[in-house]
């Protein structure tokens, strides 16, 4: 064999060699860049659950302070006590949203604000900062409820889920007893 077959054959087993580290190389980076993306949408999910919960949360406590207030419901707590849960509550809620800013998408952060600003008007009304009256206690609910389904769906489109809410329960008020409903 001369030197020039033998250089050939080199250059051959050098290219096949940097082929198969650049080709290992981009597919390991490919993998752990969907592993990335993975872990950071189960992160997601997560944080998107947890804030509706919170949220949740919120909207409950309030409900409970306005019923016990408006003779609707009796419990063994005080008036203070509940406030106090309330409090807590929309704490938990606020910081659940900062989490919320910091891995979610664009629309999902602005959908939420816009929930937060609904959540905010129940808060303002159940602490008595500004009066209502049981028809736009119950709108400010059904908004509120309408937003949590928006904030559903802009949710998905981030994750990536496929296809649409299997119902829509917007227009679904607070459940009162019949005879409060009438007044």
């Amino acid at each position: 064999m001369d030197l020039a077959t033998q250089a050939i054959t080199i250059v051959g087993v050098l290219l096949g060699a940097l082929t198969s580290y650049a080709t290992g190389f981009l597919i390991e980076r490919s993998k752990d860049r969907r592993s990335l993306n993975a872990r950071w949408d189960e992160r997601k999910l997560e944080t998107y659950v947890a804030y509706v919960a919170r949220v949740r949360d919120v909207v409950y406590a309030s409900v409970l302070v306005y019923e016990v207030r408006e003779g609707l419901r009796a419990i063994d707590r005080s008036h203070d006590a509940l406030m106090l849960a309330l409090t807590d509550a929309e704490r938990s809620r606020a910081l659940m949203f900062e989490q919320l800013v910091m891995l979610g998408g664009p629309d999902v952060v602005s959908t939420a604000h816009e929930l937060n600003r609904a959540i905010a008007a129940i808060d303002w009304r159940v602490r008595g900062l500004v009066d209502v009256t049981l028809q736009e206690w119950q709108d400010l609910h059904v908004r509120a409820f309408q937003l949590i389904n928006v904030f559903h769906e802009k949710a998905r489109a981030d994750l990536g889920v496929i296809g649409q809410l299997a119902s829509d329960h917007s227009n679904l008020t607070l459940n009162l007893p019949p005879s409060r409903l009438e007044g």
